[in-house]
């Protein structure tokens, strides 16, 4: 059994501008027609798919939010290896929050966490 976890960057970034704020380099994926796709789950524990995304809706309890672009960054998890695999994940979440400027949605089996930037500074959202 698989847990899916997403981040969601919102606005004009690349898929290879995500993959680099990720830590990783184009070499590490393959191209999937629109998806890139890195099999990292010997070394980390999650496979990874990267893609531009249009016309977006993220939602959690009486919170949404329809992005019109964004990047999203799938991390497929393992069940066995959760929870060393999700502590690589946030991490990676947190990088890409502190190189950047954009808003962002996480998203897990049971939560969703809105970063959101207002005059520079984050304010996380939990849902």
């Amino acid at each position: 059994m698989a847990l899916d976890y997403t981040l969601a960057v919102i606005g004009e970034a690349s898929p290879l501008e995500l993959v680099e704020r990720l830590g990783f380099t184009r070499d590490d994926f393959e191209l999937d027609g629109k998806r890139w796709v890195a099999d990292r789950f010997d070394e980390r524990g999650f496979v990874l798919i990267v893609m531009r995304q249009t016309d977006g809706y993220f939602q959690y309890d009486d919170w949404e939010i329809e992005p019109e672009r964004y990047v999203s960054a799938s991390f497929r998890i393992d069940k066995t290896r959760s929870y060393e695999a999700c502590r690589t994940v946030d991490a990676l979440v947190e990088q890409v929050l502190a190189t950047g400027d954009e808003d962002l949605v996480y998203e897990g089996p049971d939560f969703c966490l809105r970063l959101e930037r207002t005059a520079g500074v984050v304010r996380r959202v939990d849902r």
